[in-house]
């Protein structure tokens, strides 16, 4: 997910606010990227958000479930691999 959108743990919100940022997660992920939001891990079982360190890696999986392997520092992932789960 994009930091923009994860603060309401959702795509939905924005998507309906503006209506340039697409109809599906992918495409207002990437949008909001675009503006400057960096891509993060949206745990939603938690309600938690994890800044990822390497953007690039995480942007081929904007909008979509996926798992995250790598080392937490604080609230970051240092990220090992990600793997798609749709």
């Amino acid at each position: 997910m994009d930091a923009l959108c994860a603060k309401d743990g959702t795509h939905d919100k924005m998507m309906e606010e503006m209506k340039s940022m697409g109809r599906d997660k992918n495409t207002c992920a990437v949008k909001c990227a675009q503006l400057g939001a960096k891509y993060v891990l949206y745990d939603a079982a938690k309600k938690e958000i994890y800044g990822l360190d390497e953007q690039d890696k995480a942007e081929a999986f904007a909008g979509k479930r996926v798992r995250v392997t790598g080392t937490l520092q604080k609230n970051k992932i240092k990220i090992e691999g990600i793997t798609g789960l749709d």
